[in-house]
């Protein structure tokens, strides 16, 4: 046989041993709250230079800066 083949028979049987004899492996705690998933991201500040853009266009981006927030 070929080694790949020895060693992934040996790691299936070990692995079919270790189930046998009853090793539990339990599943990571998963907090579903609202305040983890907030938890999960950090404040961020965005800076962009707004030079470029027309007066049209700075009231366009003010308007959808100001509906993000919400």
């Amino acid at each position: 046989m070929k080694a790949w083949k020895k060693i992934a028979c040996l790691a299936l049987t070990l692995s079919m041993t270790a189930l046998a004899f009853g090793q539990k492996i339990q599943p990571a705690k998963v907090d579903n709250s609202l305040a983890a998933k907030i938890r999960r991201f950090a404040p961020t500040v965005l800076t962009a230079n707004t030079s470029g853009l027309s007066p049209k266009d700075r009231q366009a981006l003010l308007k959808v800066v100001a509906a993000a927030k919400l």
